[in-house]
């Protein structure tokens, strides 16, 4: 029996007519683009013994009224705009409002969505009470809940039944379908190829992930997804069912720094050990986040210890502006493979390591007309 080992980060090809992708130039159309911008500390949310405890903070959402969460490991940890600790949204167990696993959630006005395993979604308030459950009925296993619009759940699935080939890097189809309310089937609306590294040897295999997959649900209805190691974007649109445009720009793209062997990523089989395919250059985008209506694009240009460039573009895929945000002292962790950096209204939130180095949660005050 064949064995297969996996060593992921902590997360039909579809051919696009060409006049689906929108070009856009080097520089935005904003004149004062490429401006700094001063990120002020206002609020930081440390460890609280006997309550929770960071491990791998990631996933920050803030809803309406300013609550602030963060997943973790077996916890949803929920504050409110202060940075009071309220709860812990992750009950272990397998009945009602209980969970294995969770692989994302979405906020409302009025309750959270979560993804849980064994699978199901539920819908909690935000007192931590169970509002509903509904059970999936489904033998796909999903990789991950992306966002849930108009009585259809939408959902990422790696497609490993494409696995083939020995030592080489191949393209694996990682499938968005849809889970349509009160019924027990799933369709799938579009592929979007990630590239991975596969191996075979003794009657096991070996699969490491060499892109990052990204995504942000946008608007509603929209999902942005970043699947290649170059710029490019794939907006898909729930209203139609399809994927509405793919963007791009003219991006000079950074050079990927020399790699720790000690740290990086590995997998041994049949007493072989396998490490993650060292790239010349760092993939462009290593973040997305909303802010108000428009998407936000962290790029891989750092200025070291200082700031993070960021693109920004419209729903119709122009690019509007960019503007370097500048850190005086703590910078934004890549914690699975992407920037935990979430905006919200005039703020940004972001996953930092502090003096004794711990993570934490810090939000900052932010002037984007500065």
């Amino acid at each position: 029996m064949l064995k297969i080992s996996f060593l992921l980060p902590l997360f039909s090809l579809i051919v696009f007519p060409v006049q689906n992708i929108i070009e856009n130039p080097k520089k935005p159309l904003k004149t004062n683009s490429g401006r700094v911008i001063e990120a002020q500390e206002v609020l930081r949310i440390e460890d609280k013994m006997g309550e929770y405890f960071f491990r791998m903070p990631h996933n920050i959402k803030i809803g309406q009224r300013g609550e602030i969460l963060v997943q973790d490991n077996k916890q949803l940890l929920l504050f409110d705009k202060n940075g009071r600790f309220i709860c812990n949204l992750f009950k272990e167990g397998q009945g009602p409002g209980e969970m294995l696993s969770m692989t994302n959630y979405q906020l409302t006005p009025d309750y959270i969505i979560i993804h849980a395993n064994p699978p199901k979604v539920m819908k909690l308030n935000y007192r931590g009470n169970l509002i509903e459950e509904i059970p999936i009925r489904s033998n796909e296993r999903l990789s991950s809940f992306e966002f849930y619009y108009k009585g259809k759940y939408y959902f990422i699935k790696t497609d490993w039944t494409k696995l083939a080939g020995h030592e080489k890097i191949i393209n694996i189809p990682k499938k968005l379908l849809c889970y349509v309310e009160n019924e027990n089937n799933l369709s799938t609306l579009a592929d979007f190829p990630n590239r991975y590294f596969i191996a075979q040897l003794a009657g096991e295999r070996a699969i490491i992930q060499v892109d990052r997959f990204i995504t942000t649900h946008w608007l509603k209805r929209f999902l942005a997804v970043s699947h290649t190691p170059k710029y490019l974007i794939k907006i898909f649109d729930a209203e139609r069912g399809e994927v509405l445009h793919s963007l791009r720009r003219n991006y000079s793209r950074a050079k990927a720094p020399k790699p720790d062997i000690e740290k990086q990523p590995r997998i041994s089989i049949g007493g072989k050990t396998y490490t993650k395919p060292v790239k010349g250059y760092e993939d462009d985008i290593l973040g997305m986040t909303v802010s108000g209506d428009d998407l936000w694009v962290l790029t891989s240009t750092k200025f070291e210890k200082t700031g993070i460039l960021v693109d920004v573009f419209n729903l119709k895929g122009e690019y509007i502006d960019s503007f370097i945000i500048k850190f005086d002292e703590c910078f934004p962790q890549i914690i699975r493979e992407r920037y935990q950096l979430t905006a919200y209204k005039s703020h940004i939130f972001a996953v930092i390591i502090n003096k004794k180095d711990q993570y934490c949660l810090v939000k900052f005050a932010i002037d984007l007309k500065s």
